[in-house]
């Protein structure tokens, strides 16, 4: 408010200033002399008006904190755990045991299942012979994936 009041008072005595001189000046040049003055009298005023402080002393800077992520909810980084209770053993064609991961119990007990990466799914035969989808436990677990 200061640096407008001052800026507004020395325009002011600029132009009184300068009104004063053409009126005492009476040679030809009179309206070449007035023209002048009140073009330095706009001079100035626009200076002072462009240095002035428009925002009285606050600064605002606009900048994303998260630079441009956006958090929904605060949810634990990193990727559920698989649920233990889904595991299946399964035959391989030498007849020996092995687990997997049950599509079915999976798609009941785990709600991201379709975020599985297909690099892993596997069919398998359960103990009755039967042909089932599912997924293997390695594949996932270097994957990053944790059974609970």
């Amino acid at each position: 408010m200061t640096r407008k009041f001052i800026a507004t008072i020395l325009a002011a005595a600029v132009a009184v200033t300068t009104m004063g001189s053409t009126a005492q000046a009476h040679h030809k040049n009179d309206d070449l002399i007035k023209f002048l003055g009140a073009a330095t009298t706009l001079i100035i005023i626009g200076n002072a008006l462009k240095n002035s402080n428009h925002n009285y002393g606050y600064s605002y800077q606009y900048h994303s904190p998260n630079k441009g992520k956006v958090y929904y909810n605060h949810k634990p980084k990193g990727k559920p755990a698989l649920p233990g209770g889904c595991i299946r053993t399964a035959k391989n064609k030498k007849g020996q045991t092995y687990r997997v991961f049950s599509r079915h119990c999976l798609k009941n007990h785990y709600k991201a299942v379709h975020k599985l990466p297909n690099s892993c799914a596997i069919k398998y035969r359960n103990l009755k012979g039967k042909v089932r989808g599912g997924f293997g436990i390695n594949c996932l677990k270097n994957k990053g994936f944790k059974i609970h």
